[in-house]
Parts: C-alpha cells; sequence; structure tokens
C-alpha cells in the first residue's frame, strides 16, 4: 500500500471511529463520575452508562459522524472486554468446586435458561430479546449478552434492553 493509501485509510478509520470512540468514553466518564454523586454510589458504572446513554441517544440523538465509532464499542471493544473477564476464571477454581459442583452449576444453568426462554414466550417476547434475556440471567449478566448476540444477532435495541434489564435486576 502506497503512503496515500495508507494515510487515506487512516483518514478513514479516524473520521469514522474516533468520534463515537470518544462520544463513548465521555459517556464512560460521566458514568464513573455519577458515582460520586450521593444516590447513585449504589448503581454500577455500567448501568450508569447505559442509562447516559439511553438519555444522551434520546435527547440529543446519535450524531450520524459517530454511529461508527459506537457500533465499533458496541461489538468489537465489547467483546474484547469480555474475552478479558474470562480471564479471571481459572482452571484451579474449576477443579476447587469439583465434578459435583460443576454438575450442579450446568444444571441450574440450563434450568434458568429454559425457563427464561419459556416465560418469554409466553408474555410474547421476541424470541431473540428472550434468548438474550436468559443468556444474561443464567450465565453472568451483561457480558453473556454481548456474548450471546454474536449466535442471535439481535438489534442493538434488543440488547441494549437486555443489558439494561439484566443489570437494573442485578444492582
Amino acid at each position: 500500500m502506497t503512503s496515500t493509501g495508507s494515510s487515506s485509510a487512516l483518514t478513514s478509520i479516524s473520521s469514522g471511529v474516533v468520534p463515537g470512540l470518544v462520544l463513548a468514553a465521555m459517556i464512560t466518564s460521566v458514568a464513573y463520575s455519577a458515582r460520586n454523586v450521593s444516590g447513585f454510589a449504589l448503581l454500577s458504572p455500567m448501568i450508569l452508562a447505559v442509562v447516559a446513554g439511553m438519555i444522551y441517544s434520546n435527547v440529543l440523538g446519535t450524531p450520524a459522524h459517530a454511529k461508527a465509532g459506537i457500533a465499533f464499542a458496541q461489538r468489537r471493544l465489547l467483546r474484547f472486554a469480555i474475552v478479558l473477564l474470562g480471564f479471571q476464571l481459572t482452571l484451579g477454581q474449576v477443579a476447587a468446586i469439583g465434578i459435583g459442583g460443576v454438575g450442579i452449576i450446568a444444571a441450574t444453568l440450563g434450568a434458568t435458561f429454559v425457563f427464561t426462554i419459556t416465560l418469554g414466550r409466553l408474555i410474547g417476547v421476541d424470541r431473540k430479546l428472550a434468548q438474550l434475556i436468559a443468556a444474561g440471567t443464567s450465565i453472568c449478566g451483561a457480558s453473556a449478552i454481548v456474548a450471546t448476540n454474536i449466535v442471535t444477532e439481535a438489534r442493538d435495541e434488543d440488547v441494549t434492553y437486555a443489558v439494561a434489564g439484566i443489570t437494573l435486576f442485578g444492582t
């Protein structure tokens, strides 16, 4: 690639992704700062960031020039963060609970997942949204929802609803 081509690609990336990443970083900063406000200390930065993002998006709207960066943060950065989160569980920890403990966890996880999917179907929740909520409820919250969305390919709004609901109820 020529220097003009790489310069053009870099300009394209920075003009397309950077504004959205800056906006996501600003919302994240607001969420972390809000924890210092009386009454907000009980809420996790994640739920505060989701609420701040929802308010921003609904009041001001997401600027067109920031959408690519927001999508990049939602998909690639969040998935990378989930992988890093997974590194916290070691094989030693799994071995420490034993085969019986692993069996109980698997049965509980499966039952919770099936129950949530069934309840979602009974009350008329969209199938993909119900799958996301089931993953978040039965596995490990918001990170499971984002990871599950790779398979379900649900709408971004469904992912946001599921993450907000699981985080709110988890709080």
